[in-house]
């Protein structure tokens, strides 16, 4: 059987709260009926064992993108997202510590905050940006290097 931690359904709960549980929709009224009777509502959660948890009904849409194209949304029932975001909060560091170097790699790193965040806030868009800036000068960066070797693979085609 396995069971998930109440501090992992705590912070959970946290995160939908302070950051949502998609970036695409706005937050569905019954988190706040969750955290009006959080105790009992984590009761039940602790003791479902997670290897036989069904997944409720979703929602699914379709979001404009761009000027003519669209994006599937899909927002997990509630409960649902609890389970998945307290099982993250539980397995993460084990996925980050498996995890490219980061100086190797941009991208959102875990890094677990007590207010539910869930990535490392220096870390992101800014860095990789950083990085691009920093290579390009370098008299053989990474970038312009990858430019010789895309050119080369090109003349012998």
């Amino acid at each position: 059987m396995l069971t998930l931690r109440p501090a992992s359904l705590d912070w959970a709960l946290d995160h939908a709260l302070n950051f949502g549980d998609t970036t695409m929709l706005p937050l569905p009224f019954e988190y706040e009926a969750i955290q009006y009777d959080w105790a009992e509502v984590r009761k039940v959660l602790e003791k479902e064992d997670i290897l036989k948890w069904t997944v409720r009904p979703h929602r699914t849409m379709l979001s404009p993108k761009a000027k003519y194209g669209f994006r599937i949304i899909t927002q997990l029932d509630p409960l649902d997202f609890l389970i998945y975001a307290a099982l993250v909060k539980e397995i993460g560091a084990h996925i980050e510590n498996a995890r490219v170097d980061r100086s190797v790699v941009f991208s959102y790193r875990f890094s677990p905050g007590t207010e539910g965040r869930l990535f490392d806030p220096s870390f992101g868009t800014q860095t990789t940006t950083g990085f691009s800036r920093t290579a390009i000068h370098r008299p053989i960066g990474i970038l312009r290097f990858s430019l010789i070797q895309l050119s080369h693979l090109l003349s012998s085609i």
